[in-house]
């Protein structure tokens, strides 16, 4: 869509619930030859189990007031690209956004879950004060954490989740929230 690629050029489209509509899961549709060669090749690959009947009116409901209402997209893309133009104005801090600027166009541009790497990478110890600061001030960010299991876990980050709900101020408020604790802890 964001690309206006019609939709009979796209082979298989895939999506995880649980960012965009607060559910989890996620589902991958295509056409009959497609999905009939995921299903036999990708079986020994999957973990698959039916959500609990809840969490599937809940993505149903979801994707029903996205469909009614289109312009809650608009705005969830515009405060993503906000919040991902003040964001990208931290890096001097030592603070560098992963992915677009929030200043083109593209669609990493309008993603809502954004993620930051400060130039000290494996302290984690700095990201969980960050996250106590931004936390005191009113807002909510989260540090990337990985099971000892992980044989290969990328490095650490913050991560930031963008709603539509947000105001400018809120968007304002938490990356001023995030810049005072960089200089403070």
């Amino acid at each position: 869509e964001h690309f206006d690629v019609p939709i009979a050029e796209v082979d298989i489209l895939c999506a995880s619930m649980s960012n965009s509509v607060a559910s989890v899961g996620g589902f991958c549709v295509g056409g009959y030859d497609t999905i009939k060669h995921q299903r036999l090749s990708g079986a020994a690959y999957c973990f698959s189990a039916s959500l609990p009947p809840y969490l599937s009116q809940a993505s149903t409901t979801s994707l029903r007031v996205i469909d009614k209402e289109p312009q809650r997209v608009k705005r969830l893309q515009a405060n993503a690209q906000r919040m991902r133009s003040k964001l990208a104005k931290l890096d001097a801090l030592g603070l560098h956004l992963l992915g677009s600027s929030g200043d083109s166009d593209d669609l990493g541009s309008v993603s809502p879950l954004i993620h930051l790497r400060l130039d000290e990478l494996d302290d984690a110890s700095r990201y969980q004060a960050i996250v106590g600061a931004v936390k005191s001030a009113g807002a909510i960010v989260s540090a990337t954490s990985y099971t000892v299991l992980e044989v290969d876990p990328p490095p650490p980050s913050l991560r930031v989740s963008v709603c539509a709900a947000h105001t400018d101020k809120q968007i304002d408020d938490c990356v001023a929230a995030i810049e005072a604790a960089l200089k403070n802890t």
